[in-house]
């Protein structure tokens, strides 16, 4: 039987918040989610799983409205601290690394 789609930011935030789903899990299943689509259309630069995890596992019981709700980040002017920011560019990279970035809360950057 197929899987029912899954849930917008929206959704998963409710149920997040009715505690019939962790953050944690959430981000488990967007990393399998993304394990298992990403390969064919390559829309991912680099993945983050431990760090979304520990991240997931770290939130606080409560937060703002999109709180446990797994994301990506651009890289194309958002920072994460201790990785390469490369604007999704051969070009860019072959130039070296920008100044490193001081935020730690984002977990995956897609390309």
């Amino acid at each position: 039987m197929p899987q029912p789609p899954p849930d917008d930011a929206v959704g998963l935030a409710a149920r997040i918040a009715a505690g019939e789903l962790s953050p944690e899990e959430a981000a488990r299943d967007a990393l399998a989610r993304l394990d298992a689509r990403d390969p064919a259309i390559g829309a991912v630069a680099l993945a983050l799983p431990e760090l979304a995890l520990a991240t997931a596992r770290s939130l606080p019981a409560r937060g703002g409205p999109l709180h446990g709700v797994p994301f990506l980040l651009k890289d194309g002017g958002a920072a994460l601290a201790g990785v390469p920011q490369h604007a999704g560019s051969g070009l860019v990279r072959s130039l070296g690394a920008p100044p490193p970035a001081t935020d730690t809360a984002v977990s995956t950057k897609t390309n």
